[in-house]
């Protein structure tokens, strides 16, 4: 009997520790230093005086790999198991002017010019971000949405944040309001 409460209580904790992987992975990271240097070497590239204030936003490029049964709710352990925080760049960082305008993306000591930023309103979820202030954004590669997908982690609860198709509005929803996790499905089409 003992052996079996052990090996219960052991699988249980392996389960907790897997949950938590991307967690103890993206807390190696130190995010202000990240956002300072990316702030530094995007004034420098693009010609921005120091005088001129700017803004960075660090975020992690994730892998969702799970495909969610049907009709099951969603929670925030179970979405982090299986999250994988991408090897080659696994963070970048938006930078944005004082009207939320992304200006550059960043990637290691890559600074790419964006151009887009308005046509596809990038600016609503840096105004979402800075309001909300998580403690780290998750990039989702998979997403089945048209626009990028992100998951914003605060209070160990996560916020799914997409943009709508016709790129009008920002939706955000606290993964634990979602009842059907099935929709996150990669291959399948987002209604």
């Amino acid at each position: 009997m003992k052996k079996i409460f052990f090996i219960i209580l052991l699988f249980c904790y392996a389960v907790e520790g897997i949950s938590q992987n991307i967690l103890s992975k993206v807390a190696k990271y130190d995010l202000k230093k990240i956002e300072q240097k990316a702030i530094e070497s995007s004034k420098k590239k693009l010609g921005i005086s120091k005088e001129t204030t700017i803004g960075a936003l660090a975020y992690f490029i994730v892998f969702f790999q799970y495909q969610t049964e049907k009709n099951k709710e969603c929670s925030s352990t179970d979405l982090l198991e299986h999250f994988s925080l991408s090897r080659n760049k696994p963070f970048k960082c938006y930078i944005y002017d004082e009207e939320n305008c992304i200006l550059a993306t960043t990637e290691k000591d890559r600074v790419l010019k964006n151009f887009n930023s308005v046509f596809y309103k990038e600016y609503l979820y840096i105004d979402f971000f800075t309001y909300l202030k998580p403690e780290y954004i998750f990039y989702n590669i998979d997403s089945p949405t048209i626009n990028p997908m992100y998951f914003c982690y605060k209070d160990s609860e996560i916020f799914v944040i997409y943009l709508s198709d016709d790129n009008e509005k920002l939706i955000s929803t606290p993964l634990s309001e979602i009842k059907d996790c099935s929709w996150l499905n990669s291959s399948e089409k987002f209604e």
